[in-house]
């Protein structure tokens, strides 16, 4: 009988041995399969044929091709706007902020410029301003975002006839002018295809934006919009006292095709 025991326990430890061998076997085979396809050149060798039915879809393919036309198409015209072209227009969007929104937006702003030592400048490599992104004052984030969306990008893609499901909010935030600091910001172009400025109060003398192809000064009103192109060149035109306080905001058209091909900024 105990003979009988031990040919079992026998069987059962070599049926256990070939069944550990076989796994592990099969686990370094795994990790060997994985490595081989864990570099670039191999990703790329493993899908260098891969193709997808949908890809052969002429009605799909028509549609992608006449998207990006028209996308390069405005980004060409806005690099070379004139004063006589559909984007060198500047156009003033009455009451998009109440004047207590405002007020709110440049006590949060101090607010967090206080707690984290003062405005910065160094966001914006060309042309930097003393600014701060509104994705930092969560107070105020959901709102402006919302405010743009609903108020702003409709009329801008309704003034230089663009398709509104193609424009985008690359970046807003505000801007503080005042003597300890910034005063004013040389002519250029902004590195995004449309821009907006509200003005958050009037407490300054001074200010407002001056465009290439404008005679006057424009200065809008507390909570009144400004929305133009940015490749028309403007600059801040200096205070002379007081502190001035702007909501500035970037507008991408077709941003992640354009931004491949077109060098962004000046």
């Amino acid at each position: 009988m105990n003979d009988k025991i031990l040919i079992v326990l026998i069987i059962a430890v070599s049926v256990i041995i070939i069944i550990l061998y076989i796994s592990v076997n099969n686990e370094e085979n795994l990790l060997k399969n994985t490595s081989s396809i864990n570099s670039k050149e191999d990703l790329k060798e493993l899908f260098k044929n891969y193709n997808h039915k949908i890809i052969n879809n002429k009605d799909l393919i028509e549609e992608s091709n006449n998207i990006e036309s028209k996308l390069f198409k405005v980004c060409e015209d806005a690099l070379n706007i004139t004063k006589d072209s559909i984007y060198s227009g500047v156009y003033i969007l009455k009451n998009i902020m109440t004047k207590k929104d405002c007020l709110r937006t440049i006590y949060e702003a101090e607010k967090y410029a206080k707690v984290h030592g003062g405005w910065k400048n160094g966001r914006h490599e060309m042309y930097p301003t003393h600014d701060i992104d509104i994705r930092n004052i969560y107070t105020m984030e959901n709102y402006i975002y919302h405010l743009a969306h609903s108020s702003i990008l409709p009329k801008v893609a309704e003034k230089f006839n663009l398709n509104l499901r193609y424009l985008g909010i690359s970046e807003i935030f505000i801007v503080k002018y005042c003597k300890e600091g910034q005063t004013k910001l040389v002519e250029h172009e902004d590195g995004h295809d449309f821009s907006f400025i509200i003005p958050l109060n009037k407490d300054y003398v001074g200010g407002g934006t001056k465009f290439k192809f404008l005679k006057d000064i424009v200065d809008p009103d507390i909570g009144n919009c400004t929305i133009f192109c940015g490749k028309h060149r403007h600059k801040g035109v200096e205070i002379k006292s007081g502190e001035r306080y702007i909501l500035a905001g970037f507008l991408n058209y077709g941003w992640n095709f354009l931004k491949r091909d077109f060098k962004i900024g000046n």
